[in-house]
């Protein structure tokens, strides 16, 4: 598919995560941005990738309004790791440099240059900033710069982490998807100031529903990736509590890997538990209109896509009390805010969302999380970044 030069001025986004043919929803989050975005400033996107299934370098190329997507596909060439690395930071940077002057010969050069989550798209987002004189935007999604988070970077050696501070402070603005990700980048890099963008809802796909009107079971919905942070073992336990030591009828849906999952779970699954395989927003939002509500209790987490979504829906929501999620959740307002690792708390708010389920209006939290987390909200934020 060959891109139509139109001389509009344009973002140009490069980004380290994105939906791609082998992850089809990672990522999901930066191309709801730039679906956002893109009512108010085209986007061109350009997402480069190593894939081990390929035997030469491959692109695609979506147009979808406003917005052009461009994914690069590139062969490993090593068997060894370290040669390979080495091998893919090259390639990565050659494609994803060569691309973006491509684009620019044929479409003049963008407003800004915006990276999305700050790995070697930084470095080519940095280089054709100084090639192009245009300024440079970083937006960060990252759970690594959470001191609490896996693999944190504040954990790094200390000349990486210099190197990458340093690299940190290179962009005009930096953006952060929650106050807690970004005070702790302002804690990692000693840069002054990085402005918060919250993640968007598509309120089209998760508009307002009325939930069931029956109460017994009472349905609440977990989405996730089930991994260690997520505490699916202690939300299980507190649904049983809620069962057998409260006497509530209620039924738990899982969505996510369910390939994961232990397998004597798979094997003896409780009768109160349903599972299904991650599925594209769709099928995810007619999902959770079927529930009256959503958990999620966490560790950390950098923002919480899954919870805006279904109280755009309508539904309240159960979250751990950490400081991310205390930004989408106000205590019986929205939902419950619980203290995490103790499911005998949990438990205990279940049975009390059952209790005064009547209390949370459906329709007044669809019109607070519009009001906040909308496309036309968000992507008008993002779009002032470049004026």
């Amino acid at each position: 598919m060959e891109i139509k030069s139109n001389r509009i001025p344009y973002a140009l986004w490069l980004t380290a995560w994105f939906p791609t043919r082998k992850s089809p929803l990672n990522g999901d989050f930066i191309l709801r941005h730039a679906l956002a975005t893109s009512s108010f400033v085209p986007v061109m996107l350009i997402h480069v990738e190593k894939d081990t299934a390929s035997k030469r370098m491959q692109k695609e190329i979506i147009i979808n309004g406003q917005c052009t997507f461009i994914k690069i596909y590139y062969p490993s060439y090593s068997h060894w790791e370290i040669v390979d690395t080495i091998i893919s930071v090259f390639l990565y940077l050659w494609y994803c440099i060569r691309e973006c002057i491509d684009l620019i010969n044929k479409n003049g050069k963008p407003k800004a240059i915006h990276v999305h989550v700050a790995q070697k798209s930084l470095i080519a987002g940095w280089l054709l900033s100084l090639a192009f004189h245009k300024p440079l935007i970083l937006s960060e999604h990252s759970g690594r710069f959470l001191p609490e988070g896996e693999d944190s970077y504040f954990n790094l050696p200390f000349l990486k982490k210099r190197l990458f501070c340093y690299l940190l402070k290179i962009p005009k603005n930096l953006t952060a998807v929650s106050a807690h990700l970004a005070s702790s980048i302002v804690a990692f890099s000693g840069r002054k100031t990085v402005d918060i963008i919250p993640n968007v809802v598509d309120e089209t796909l998760f508009s307002f529903s009325y939930p069931p009107t029956q109460l017994q079971p009472f349905r609440i919905i977990h989405i996730s990736n089930f991994t260690s942070n997520k505490n699916l073992p202690e939300i299980l336990e507190a649904v049983e509590l809620s069962i057998k030591q409260y006497g509530c009828k209620v039924e738990l849906t899982i969505v996510g890997p369910i390939s994961t999952l232990p397998e004597e779970l798979r094997k003896k699954k409780p009768e109160w538990l349903k599972t299904y395989e991650e599925m594209d927003q769709s099928a995810l939002s007619k999902l959770i209109k079927n529930n009256h509500a959503l958990v999620l209790y966490s560790d950390y987490e950098t923002f919480g896509c899954v919870v805006i979504e279904a109280l755009s829906c309508g539904r309240p929501v159960l979250v751990s009390n950490i400081p991310s999620l205390e930004e989408i959740c106000i205590d019986n307002t929205n939902g419950y805010l619980i203290e995490k690792n103790k499911p005998e708390a949990l438990a205990y708010k279940i049975v009390s969302l059952i209790k005064n389920y009547h209390q949370f209006s459906p329709a007044k939290l669809h019109t607070s999380a519009v009001e906040k987390y909308s496309f036309n909200v968000i992507g008008r934020k993002i779009a002032m970044l470049y004026e």
